[in-house]
């Protein structure tokens, strides 16, 4: 007489084995959902830093005078003042740009207090620095959602000459 079914035994072996591959299934999917939010996360960290970048390199280029001194300790604020000389002679214009490291926030005040901007967010550190004309300023941003994915870029930036 033919047997329908499943004996115990079978089920025994079938059971532990059935478990081991629906964990590693599992584990599985999970890894690859983290990995996923980790590169949205860092990426995001990378596009902050490199909008603050983009302002920090304009300005700082521009940039004529500095209330930084030469070889002190970093700091998280920073200003720079220029004068735009396309108006021609006499028709010259004073500018200033300030940075100032709130928070996590890297605000930019442009010519007056109305005129800020935040040039970027969740910052853990900001740090400027001067050594002649060069200006180093250190951005470290720690992605959000990603505790183990720091992005720390840092630039220098050469001020232009004081004259005309």
């Amino acid at each position: 007489m033919k047997q329908k079914g499943y004996t115990l035994i079978e089920l025994l072996v079938v059971l532990p084995i059935s478990v081991v591959m629906l964990g590693a299934i599992v584990g599985s999917i999970f890894l690859v959902l983290h990995g996923v939010i980790d590169i949205r996360s860092e990426t995001a960290a990378q596009v902050n830093i490199e909008n603050a970048a983009h302002w920090l390199t304009r300005d700082i280029v521009m940039g004529q005078s500095t209330n930084m001194l030469e070889g002190a300790p970093p700091v998280n604020t920073a200003n720079f003042t220029w004068v735009d000389y396309t108006g021609g002679l006499g028709n010259e214009v004073s500018h200033y740009v300030a940075y100032t490291h709130s928070g996590t926030e890297l605000v930019r005040e442009y010519d007056s207090a109305d005129n800020t901007t935040i040039v970027a967010r969740n910052l853990t550190d900001v740090s400027f620095t001067l050594n002649g004309d060069l200006v180093t300023v250190t951005l470290t941003r720690t992605a959000e959602g990603a505790s183990r994915s720091m992005v720390i870029r840092t630039y220098v930036i050469q001020m232009r000459a004081k004259g005309g």
